[in-house]
């Protein structure tokens, strides 16, 4: 969506989002720290959140397209003998 993103440490988001670069990677177990984040992204500009929402994207679709798979389950199909 083109937005910083705050996430916590589990499952596959720490592979997702860079922290403080595309958006805050926090500890699931802290919501005292999880309110602080949010809180410290208010503060942030327009223009800030802006640049962290572009990299957010490009990070993203740089490393998760959905091309490869698609070209995969092409060649599984055509390689079915129906």
């Amino acid at each position: 969506c083109g937005l910083p993103a705050i996430v916590t440490d589990q499952g596959g988001m720490p592979e997702i989002v860079v922290n403080k670069r595309t958006g805050w990677i926090l500890p699931s177990a802290d919501p005292a720290f999880i309110a602080q984040a949010i809180m410290d992204a208010e503060s942030l500009t327009p223009f800030d959140l802006a640049t962290m929402g572009i990299e957010a994207r490009k990070s993203v679709t740089g490393r998760f397209s959905v091309s490869p798979y698609v070209a995969r389950l092409e060649e599984l199909y055509d390689g079915l003998q129906i």
